[in-house]
């Protein structure tokens, strides 16, 4: 992950060039993160602008005024390591409970370009073409219009297919199922 953060960072600075007024992006994560990014060797600002943690309710509120989300998950089609190639960033659903739309950093051959491809809720390329990715990304930026239905798509997503509640009632069953085939 950490080098990814570096491919965005020269495709945000492309993007300056050719961008009047483009502000960096916001970047919210654990300080750990930072760390890690950081001792990697990899420089991400001034494009990438670290923003520190926020808890849920911030968050959320942040991710409401959001024009759309960038996940920065890994840079090629193939993935380069066994996370890439199992893994969903879990701030996903916070991006489709907020109604937000994504463009993801994510190579067509992992798990998190298939859910976010299959579902809809957003765009993936991979960042390896910097220019490439960062002429689509301008393009996913100008559609205001299939954002705001990328946007509204998320929330019903989210309100489908997110709603904790659900689950801890299906889990809660199957504990009970369990608890009473054991107690047998």
């Amino acid at each position: 992950m950490p080098h990814v953060l570096h491919h965005l960072r020269n495709v945000w600075e492309k993007l300056e060039a050719s961008v009047e007024g483009l502000r960096p992006i916001q970047w919210y994560a654990y300080p750990t993160s930072v760390t890690y990014v950081k001792k990697a060797g990899v420089t991400f600002e001034p494009q990438i602008e670290y923003c520190g943690f926020l808890n849920d309710d911030v968050l959320h509120e942040q991710l409401c005024e959001a024009d759309f989300a960038i996940v920065p998950f890994n840079i090629h089609d193939k993935p380069e390591y066994p996370y890439a190639r199992f893994s969903i960033p879990s701030r996903i659903t916070e991006f489709v409970n907020a109604g937000l739309p994504i463009f993801a950093a994510a190579g067509k051959k992992t798990e998190a370009c298939r859910f976010i491809s299959g579902n809809g809720v957003g765009k993936c390329e991979s960042i390896a073409d910097e220019t490439g990715f960062a002429t689509q990304l301008l393009e996913f930026a100008k559609d205001t219009a299939a954002r705001e239905s990328m946007g509204v798509n998320n929330r019903h997503f989210a309100e489908e297919h997110c709603d904790i509640r659900v689950y801890r009632k299906k889990l809660l069953r199957k504990f009970q199922q369990l608890t009473t085939a054991t107690a047998q």
